[in-house]
């Protein structure tokens, strides 16, 4: 009798319904899922759904105390990233302990004492997360390590209708993919070029259609009852009960307040820049500190948003100027003396978050990124990109990088003296890279970018999924 597999699935907010039908799939399989689940909203939907779900609830009630010495141990064994790192990189737990750090690395002490022994009583040949930092999932990240298990983030990839199993360290990266690139250049058959070109085309039309600002909050009012329901429900016995909601509730208030504060004060006082058809420019996306690829993946010298803008624009030969942006998901991120400090230094304008990347990148002399679809587009479209992080695409050799703030210059010169040419000069080699990523994730789509919008849930694509994880994760 063939040996039963299990996947085990860490919940991170709610994505309950995209994961049971892709548990179900592997189910038909004959790979069993089980759930760990820091939400009980999200555990309850779990067992609802027939499927066996655990919660780390209990470890905020804890109050056994976890001396120095063990939390040390901890981290030598199964570190870097160390407890501390883990516990800066959650902002719903930073949220939640405020000035409290101490309670903080207790809590995450406890979550590895948890996966040691919930993976020694469990025998899980893979472990599966939306998301990588936070306090459960970057825990089970190390033991996973250590212990040699397969462990991944399942996420958007090149495209919606692509998805990746990102199996690299904490990286939006694929072992699958990294293979393929490993073996080196080679010719595409012409299939292969047709297939390239088909994702080239349809990908740069969606492009096209740019993103709406979302998150913004409808009316004033209706932002000021969320706001105070946010506190009315941070309760004594809430925290009791479910700690977990209510450190939701408290990042959640952070979050609103700053789009409150964008909608009616900075989008009302701030003097936003626009565009002009004759400024040479290089474009940069400002990215949202808070989420998890870039907490996780960013070097430390970038992550201090507005000291970096500055020290790009520093950077720029004469008779360039740098354009930046805020996310149309995130506006607010900066705040308005933020925005004011950018606006004044001479080569720097701050756009509008409306305004359409896509627009930006096709005017630009290249673009400047992290993480994030903006580097992705630019490259698809041959527009120069410089990357100072580690994303998918900066793996091609086609991609300027900067590892140090003393490289800006350099780089940034280089680009602009090579332009379009390294396309022009490499378009082998461009179509090569190209099909390398799109060839080696998976077909399917995890989340809808487009409304509506929200988590894919149709069997189908769960199927789909289901059979890149057996052939792809698990062992």
């Amino acid at each position: 009798m063939a040996e039963i597999k299990t996947v085990c699935w860490i919940q991170h907010a709610s994505e309950w319904k995209f994961f049971i039908p892709i548990a179900r799939a592997l189910k038909s399989y004959g790979v069993e899922s089980i759930f760990v689940c820091k939400s009980l909203h999200a555990h309850k939907q779990y067992q609802d759904a027939g499927f066996k779900s655990y919660t780390v609830v209990d470890l905020f009630k804890d109050t056994e105390r976890i001396s120095e010495d063990f939390l040390a141990k901890l981290d030598k064994t199964y570190g870097p990233p160390g407890i501390h790192a883990i516990g800066d990189s959650d902002v719903q737990m930073v949220a939640y302990f405020s000035n409290k750090r101490d309670k903080k690395y207790q809590l995450i002490g406890k979550a590895y004492k948890f996966w040691e022994k919930f993976l020694s009583e469990h025998k899980v040949q893979a472990l599966m997360a939306p998301d990588s930092a936070t306090f459960i999932t970057r825990t089970a990240h190390n033991i996973a390590r250590e212990r040699g298990l397969p462990f991944a983030q399942i996420l958007i990839g090149p495209s919606d209708w692509h998805f990746t199993v990102d199996d690299v360290d904490e990286s939006h990266v694929w072992s699958r993919f990294l293979k393929e690139i490993e073996k080196g250049f080679q010719p595409l058959t012409d299939d292969q070029l047709k297939i390239t070109r088909d994702f080239v085309a349809r990908r740069t039309n969606q492009a096209v259609e740019g993103l709406p600002l979302r998150f913004v909050p409808p009316s004033l009012f209706t932002s000021i009852r969320q706001y105070l329901g946010m506190w009315w429900y941070d309760r004594p016995k809430e925290r009791q009960d479910n700690p977990v909601h209510v450190a939701t509730l408290r990042y959640g208030r952070k979050r609103l307040l700053k789009k409150m504060i964008w909608k009616y004060i900075t989008q009302v006082f701030f003097k936003y820049d626009l565009p002009k058809d004759d400024d040479k420019f290089i474009y940069f996306p400002i990215f949202s500190g808070e989420e998890a690829s870039y907490i996780v993946n960013d070097l430390y010298f970038v992550r201090n948003e507005v000291s970096l803008i500055k020290e790009i624009a520093e950077s720029l030969p004469m008779g360039h100027l740098l354009y930046v942006k805020e996310h149309p998901f995130n506006p607010g991120d900066l705040t308005y003396w933020q925005l004011k400090e950018l606006k004044k230094v001479s080569n720097i304008r701050v756009l509008h978050p409306s305004i359409s990347s896509h627009e930006l990148i096709d005017a630009s002399a290249g673009v400047f990124v992290l993480q994030g679809t903006t580097g992705w587009e630019s490259f698809l479209i041959k527009k120069p990109v410089i990357s100072m992080s580690n994303p998918y695409f900066s793996y091609s050799s086609l991609v300027y990088t900067v590892d140090r703030p003393s490289d800006l210059e350099a780089v940034i010169r280089r680009m602009l003296e090579n332009g379009n040419s390294i396309y022009k000069d490499n378009e082998d080699e461009w179509m090569w890279f190209i099909h390398a990523v799109i060839s080696t994730c998976g077909q399917g789509r995890t989340l809808r970018s487009q409304p509506p919008f929200g988590y894919v849930e149709d069997e189908e694509n769960a199927t789909k999924i289901a059979r890149y994880l057996i052939d792809n994760l698990i062992p």
